[in-house]
């Protein structure tokens, strides 16, 4: 897979880390990324996940899409602050099948766009424990070789600036 980001709104990108683990009991070999908000308002980072074939002789050259016939990813930690609110779009365009959100009576809402392409998750408004499934949602994917999860958040005015969202 190819992975690419790009920032929506005023934000500015700071750093991706692919394998990400913090601690012993928390999810390992993960995608994290931090980005910051410098303005109230809505703002947000488009991660697109592309994926190509990459066996024999083409290891690494991405030249030849590979579409998945399924596959399931989990997104954690979409929560919300008292000064920040958290959500992730998907596409339904893009091989989006279904999803399950956690089990805590504080989970995540899907909502469904009013063009129906895509369906937004937003998180609770209270931030959680990174294993609390309050904040997770697990998507499924059925013949797609791109994936497109853009993560949106409305900064409040009496947030501190920059706003660093994890």
């Amino acid at each position: 897979a190819k992975i690419s980001s790009r920032i929506i709104g005023d934000a500015t990108f700071l750093y991706h880390t692919p394998n990400y683990k913090e601690g012993a009991t928390q999810p390992s070999g993960d995608i994290g990324f931090l980005y910051q908000t410098n303005s109230p308002g809505p703002a947000g980072l488009i991660y697109t996940f592309e994926f190509y074939d990459g066996t024999d002789g083409l290891s690494g050259t991405f030249s030849i899409p590979y579409t998945i016939p399924e596959f399931e990813m989990i997104g954690y930690d979409i929560d919300g602050e008292p000064v920040q609110s958290e959500q992730v779009r998907v596409y339904k365009n893009e091989g989006f099948y279904s999803y399950q959100t956690g089990s805590a009576g504080a989970s995540l809402t899907a909502e469904e766009s009013s063009d129906g392409l895509s369906v937004l998750f937003t998180g609770p408004g209270t931030n959680y424990n990174e294993t609390d499934t309050s904040g997770a949602v697990k998507f499924t994917y059925k013949n797609t070789s791109i994936v497109t999860l853009q993560f949106e958040t409305v900064t409040a005015s009496n947030s501190p600036l920059p706003n660093p969202i994890f």
